[in-house]
């Protein structure tokens, strides 16, 4: 199956897990503009959440509608990252998603990323494409994605210096 040689694939290189805890502090007046992070999609492989306990993470649906997802007890969210995109040709979607501000209490979010290495090489797996369905995005390590995400992302990537000017 696809997701076999998915896990297979990124599983016979190393794998990069960060974990990242976030405050999301309340915002008594909440506009239509305040976010607690801004509509994204994880660069990575994938990204697991355990719910907060307070909401927050809004995912974008394909036809463009921002919704609340529903979660079981003792659900844990899984967003598709960009770079299995790449490896799937889309056949799994990044996941947009952002986080709304509380408004009562502080939100508090873990968010488990499951990276490949820098050297990992994406490539369309053999079985997500042919004649109908040519790969859609070129050969590229993780790296070389990541310096052009963050790149077309954020203006300062890549120019600030450190205390010791490098």
């Amino acid at each position: 199956s696809i997701c076999r040689k998915i896990i297979l694939h990124l599983c016979s290189r190393t794998i990069t897990p960060t974990f990242r805890v976030a405050k999301y502090p309340p915002l008594t007046r909440l506009s239509a503009d305040d976010m607690g992070v801004n509509a994204h999609a994880d660069t990575g492989f994938m990204t697991f959440l355990p719910p907060a306990n307070e909401p927050g993470l809004q995912v974008l649906d394909i036809d463009g509608t921002w919704f609340w997802p529903d979660l079981p007890e003792g659900a844990l969210i899984v967003n598709a990252g960009q770079f299995l995109g790449r490896w799937t040709n889309d056949r799994f979607r990044a996941t947009p998603h952002r986080v709304v501000p509380p408004q009562e209490n502080d939100r508090y979010s873990l968010a488990c990323f499951i990276n490949p290495n820098f050297e990992a090489v994406g490539e369309c797996l053999p079985t997500c494409t042919g004649p109908d369905s040519p790969p859609k995005y070129p050969t590229q390590t993780y790296r070389e994605f990541f310096d052009w995400y963050m790149t077309n992302t954020f203006t300062h990537y890549g120019k600030l210096k450190n205390v010791n000017g490098q």
